[in-house]
């Protein structure tokens, strides 16, 4: 799939397109927002890849729950793909009321892999695993308006090679016999998340 395969949708996906996401057992997930803070700010667009399936951006807002969009964060049977899901996910849960299951995170793995190496960015890791590079200008641009095709080429390349990446650091982590340690950090993404909701934090921090 490629840039030009993107579907543009408005508050949620497709009945049709959940129903491909449990067929195929694997998606890739990216938001956009109106800031960093998910208790302040806004979620604007969900983007979605089902390996070479389908790829969307989805314009979504707090008061209109994509039903579809929750039913795939929830469902256990669908892995999902983020990077940095602790970020994403605390907008789903306070926002949506999410409650997410068989999380993956590609920046988990990266520190898993590589725990000396100080840059795990998506732009770092595309770079470094895969040779692609993306361009991050658009990441603080106004995600509430009608899209350019600048910010849609930024929100697709968020989301398309994630599949790919988690592959490739999968096969690293499987060499260095770590594979069952993401699997454990993967499991508690969402207590995480709802410990920082509920303002507990780093429980596990002195």
């Amino acid at each position: 799939m490629n840039i030009d395969d993107v579907q543009l949708l408005n508050n949620d996906i497709p009945y049709s397109v959940y129903e491909m996401a449990v067929s195929s057992r694997v998606v890739s997930i990216d938001i956009e927002t109106t800031g960093l803070d998910w208790n302040v700010d806004k979620m604007a667009t969900c983007q979605i890849c089902i390996p070479n399936k389908f790829i969307g951006i989805v314009r979504v807002d707090d008061d209109n729950i994509g039903n579809n969009l929750i039913n795939i964060i929830n469902n256990s049977g669908i892995a999902k793909i983020f990077h940095y899901a602790v970020f994403d996910l605390r907008f789903f849960v306070n926002k949506w009321a999410a409650e997410p299951s068989n999380i993956i995170c590609t920046k988990i793995c990266s520190k898993i892999v590589s725990p000396d190496e100080k840059d795990h960015s998506l732009k770092g890791l595309l770079k470094k695993y895969l040779n692609v590079e993306i361009d991050k200008t658009q990441r603080l641009s106004d995600w509430t308006i009608s899209l350019n095709e600048e910010q849609i080429e930024y929100a697709v390349k968020d989301v398309l090679y994630l599949y790919d990446l988690y592959k490739s650091l999968d096969v690293n982590l499987e060499n260095l016999g770590r594979r069952g340690l993401a699997r454990a950090a993967f499991e508690f993404v969402p207590t995480r998340v709802v410990l920082d909701i509920i303002g507990s934090g780093d429980v596990m921090s002195y």
